[in-house]
């Protein structure tokens, strides 16, 4: 069986049995590498420090908001629970090529505001997502940490 295929197959199985369960909360799928890049121990370094715990995170916005560009401040809501939790927030607007104003203002302007001593760090943001986030933090995010290539 192709893999395509095959996954589909499971897919369909997976769904029609959560379909039949009663009281049942949230299905999750997933799907992992068998010959994966990253060992434990680099997760590890490079999100829990052993002296401090998990203390940075990184959230990938395109699969955060996967039908389109970030553009309401509730998707910025919903992105930013429990995110006050973490010293460093990384986001990486690889795939995003535009974002709302309202959306912006709340992470990076009514959030940092909040919680003062986190780091937001924008990374792979293109010209018009940094000018938005120029243009609610009037300059105040670190400069040199707004694009990683």
């Amino acid at each position: 069986m192709k893999s395509e295929n095959r996954e589909s197959f499971i897919r369909s199985h997976l769904i029609a049995y959560y379909t039949r369960l009663e009281k049942v909360g949230t299905m999750v799928v997933m799907k992992l590498e068998n010959q994966p890049a990253h060992t434990s121990k680099d997760i590890f370094d490079r999100f829990a420090p052993i002296e401090r715990g998990f203390v940075r995170t990184e959230i990938p916005m395109r699969e955060m908001c996967p039908l389109g560009n970030p553009v309401a401040r509730s998707q910025a809501r919903r992105i930013l629970r429990r995110l006050d939790e973490f010293e460093e927030i990384i986001f990486d607007f690889q795939g995003i090529d535009f974002m709302g104003q309202g959306f912006a203002d709340e992470i990076f302007r009514v959030f940092q505001n909040r919680h003062p001593s986190i780091r937001l760090i924008p990374v792979n943001a293109n010209e018009s997502v940094l000018g938005m986030i120029h243009h609610v933090t009037v300059g105040k995010i670190e400069q040199n940490q707004q694009s990683e290539e």
